[in-house]
């Protein structure tokens, strides 16, 4: 049997329910024999190994391969996976989410074409266990978000199904076991800061948004991707977010209308970080001075989640001086109402794609998915 093009890792613990549509979701992947299945079992007291060697027999013909182990972390099996994996390109297929019919050839087309570690596409969303791509009741539909590394620095872009490069682990490593939900977020987030990435438009599967990791961890899952986002943010160079500084290595204009850029976006939501945007602003005041929109950033930002009376004091400063953004800034604040901060307009900034706000991701779905649906 020739090497597979993609592994799919499926990892399961008391998950008998499930397994049985996953593989027949799997098996109907348009990739036919170049899709491999890794199937780990984490020590599940459930019958998932009974049904997978039932799958075995009736498709002899079909790479189907199973270990059961001890109970281990989600991450640890994944890691499992990929060490017996023989395909080119890797993806996690949850055991309750389903695919399009060619979501993984759709994938491993852009891997292949776009040279990237990672492809990602956009789903649909149910809370109807086992349906199918050809019959669910699916409400809502996930746009992700274009790559770029300032979009990916605000919140997890790669949804539930990503595609990556096998052989990216050798340069990034493997995913790291001591994250109980977040492992997915560090892990692509290295290799598509390595190695780049690329969304797919177009909605490749459906998500169960049922009793999962997520929603059963919701606190954890929120602390730990704050604790991944916060130490990439902190350990990655501005010219990686913006890539047009290249062409401007000593203009202050440039780097602090960057810096000034990138504390607007590690303050969005849902992982604002306020510190790290201070000394952002502390960067951009270092370049630019006294500028007036640097300062009144800076006011605001202490009126949001710092020392309201010093930010306050700030923005009557710069209205005194006839700055326009602080004199609208003081009246919201006065009405209640949400300030805005200023950006200081560049093509180092403007070349990137827009920032998508986590809010904006979801949208409603009326209808079942049919064919090729594009968001």
């Amino acid at each position: 049997m020739s090497a597979p093009l993609v592994t799919a890792i499926v990892s399961t613990y008391n998950s008998e329910r499930f397994i049985r549509g996953c593989l027949e979701d799997l098996l109907r992947q348009s990739l036919g024999e170049a899709l491999e299945i890794v199937v780990i079992d984490s020590g599940s007291q459930q019958a998932e190994g009974e049904v997978v060697r039932a799958f075995q027999r009736a498709h002899p013909g079909r790479a189907i391969r199973y270990l059961r182990t001890e109970r281990e972390p989600l991450y640890a099996a994944w890691n499992r996976a990929i060490g017996l994996a023989r395909g080119r390109y890797l993806t996690n297929a949850n055991t309750d989410d389903r695919h399009r019919p060619d979501a993984l050839e759709r994938l491993a087309r852009e891997l292949e074409r776009r040279r990237v570690g990672v492809a990602y596409g956009d789903n649909l969303i149910t809370r109807g266990e086992n349906e199918t791509w050809e019959a669910n009741t699916a409400y809502e539909v996930a746009g992700r978000p274009d790559w770029s590394l300032r979009q990916a620095l605000v919140y997890y872009v790669f949804g539930p199904q990503p595609m990556w490069r096998r052989d990216a682990h050798g340069a990034v490593g493997l995913f790291d076991a001591s994250y109980e939900v977040a492992g997915d977020l560090d892990m692509h987030l290295r290799t598509a800061r390595r190695f780049g990435a690329w969304h797919v438009q177009e909605v490749l599967g459906l998500y169960y948004e049922g009793e999962g990791i997520e929603r059963s961890r919701g606190r954890q899952s929120l602390e730990e991707a704050f604790r991944v986002l916060a130490r990439r943010r902190r350990e990655v160079r501005l010219e990686e977010v913006y890539p047009g500084l290249g062409r401007y290595p000593e203009d202050p204009v440039a780097w602090g209308a960057a810096w000034v850029d990138f504390a607007l976006a590690v303050l969005q939501p849902p992982f604002p970080d306020a510190d790290l945007a201070r000394s952002c602003l502390g960067e951009a005041a270092r370049l630019l001075g006294s500028h007036p929109a640097v300062r009144h950033d800076m006011a605001w930002l202490e009126c949001l989640w710092g020392e309201r009376e010093r930010g306050l004091a700030g923005l009557r400063a710069l209205a005194a001086l006839g700055y326009g953004p602080s004199r609208e800034a003081l009246r919201h604040l006065g009405a209640g109402r949400m300030p805005r901060p200023v950006r200081l307009s560049h093509p180092v900034v403007e070349e990137l794609p827009p920032l998508k706000p986590v809010e904006a991701i979801r949208r409603p779905w009326p209808s079942a998915a049919q064919g090729t649906i594009r968001v």
